[in-house]
């Protein structure tokens, strides 16, 4: 708790800090503690203006929240076994080259970030683009969002 709160502080802060010609006649302190106050208590985010219309961002999380469940569930039925795979065949020959290899990829998925992997897996998989274009995959055309709220 006391870590998300902070890294809400810092975000919040920084945007007041560099851009403070945003928010006139507002103390750095103060402007963070109202914005800590309006997304904690009242889960109000302001308004997402690079959308038509200005919607607030709390009705574009409450239309696209099942999207973010479905993401974290299927990481964790892919994840958590393969972690667990990758873990007992490692233990079960120790300082094996397989396992080395076996060993890098586990820190090498584990520290990419997580915006870069996603636009490797649309460079190899989307379909109008993708070195390997798959038919079932994801296309945010087929679908625009409603931008009204």
């Amino acid at each position: 708790m006391v870590v998300l709160l902070a890294l809400a502080a810092i975000d919040f802060g920084l945007y007041r800090f560099f851009r403070p010609d945003f928010y006139p006649g507002e103390t750095l302190a103060g402007g963070v503690s109202h914005d800590l106050g309006r997304a904690f208590l009242h889960f109000d985010f302001g308004r997402a203006c690079s959308y038509p219309g200005c919607p607030p961002v709390r009705a574009l999380w409450e239309r696209s929240w099942s999207a973010d469940v479905h993401l974290l569930l299927g990481g964790f039925a892919l994840g958590v076994p393969a972690g667990i795979a990758g873990a007992v065949f490692c233990a079960c020959r120790p300082r094996s080259v397989v396992a080395r290899v076996v060993e890098t990829a586990g820190v090498l998925f584990y520290s990419l970030p997580v915006y870069l992997f996603g636009f490797a897996i649309l460079l190899l998989f989307e379909p109008t683009f993708g070195a390997f274009p798959l038919p079932f995959f994801f296309h945010p055309l087929d679908s625009p969002p409603s931008c009204s709220g």
